[in-house]
């Protein structure tokens, strides 16, 4: 096509310069901007009508296809759930329950630094009431 097009405009440049074409000189003082104004307006209507309507077309064509994988994919969730359905069966991984015992320590250790903080805060009292 590009070849198509180039050849076009060489012959149309071939004829100029044999003189089978003379250039046509437009005058521009007829021109009516109003109704150039009129024709844009009315065309950039059609565009943001035309863009609004594709917009609106590829959004619900995608929720549709979001609506057919949830139906898809619905009796697989559910498989999951527990009986009661709020629960999620997950298999006990080693890294969870060692996640667990970490967990227990800090606690622990909290307790122990807690009562420790209490005995100091007791022992500073009694070193004021001695004295």
């Amino acid at each position: 096509s590009i070849i198509l097009i180039a050849s076009m405009i060489y012959y149309k440049v071939w004829q100029i310069r044999i003189g089978k074409t003379l250039i046509q000189r437009y005058n521009f003082a007829d021109i009516n901007l109003d109704m150039i104004e009129k024709k844009v307006v009315n065309s950039a209507k059609k565009f943001t009508r035309l863009l609004i309507l594709t917009i609106l077309k590829i959004w619900f064509k995608v929720l549709d296809q979001i609506n057919k994988k949830i139906q898809e994919f619905q009796p697989k969730i559910k498989k999951l759930l527990n009986k009661n359905g709020y629960k999620i069966i997950r298999n006990t991984n080693t890294a969870s329950s060692f996640i667990r015992i970490i967990k227990e320590y800090k606690i622990k250790i909290r307790r122990v630094r807690k009562e420790v903080e209490n005995k100091e805060k007791k022992e500073e009292e009694k070193e004021k009431t001695e004295i």
